[in-house]
């Protein structure tokens, strides 16, 4: 039997799979005019998140590397931003795994000074590379 949740959109009571009317109209609100909802929702981008967290083992590489704590990556970042450049949406070097905080993190960071973040990750991406010996890329 499916496992029941109070769903926080509608207030009712239903298997925690389902996706009621209410969250459906609210996830089109909310992507509407997105230029990059075509690609968080496609299957490919399902395929290449997955290897990207597969490949830094579910890791946060920012925790790791700013302080030193091993922290389940559930996030996949792209260091260049899709609406910067989408050519780089599906590229595994442009992708970073990170948890949800760092994640937030991260985007408050852009503000300040994005290329310096953008370099720092991709720093971390190749001190990732040189530990395990594996190109993410």
């Amino acid at each position: 039997m499916a496992r029941l949740i109070s769903c926080s959109v509608c207030m009712r009571v239903h298997s925690k799979d389902h996706i009621c009317d209410a969250k459906k109209k609210r996830r089109l609100e909310k992507n509407k005019g997105r230029v990059d909802s075509d690609i968080y929702g496609g299957n490919k981008w399902r395929v290449t998140r997955w290897q990207v967290l597969e490949d830094c083992n579910h890791i946060c590489l920012y925790t790791l590397y700013k302080e030193g704590k091993i922290v389940k990556a559930t996030d996949v970042h792209h260091i260049v931003e899709i609406l910067e450049d989408e050519a780089l949406a599906y590229e595994k070097e442009n992708l970073i795994g990170l948890s949800k905080e760092k994640h937030k993190l991260i985007h408050e960071l852009y503000k300040d000074n994005k290329k310096l973040v953008q370099e720092e990750l991709k720093e971390m991406k190749r001190m990732w590379e040189d530990r395990i010996g594996i190109p993410l890329g």
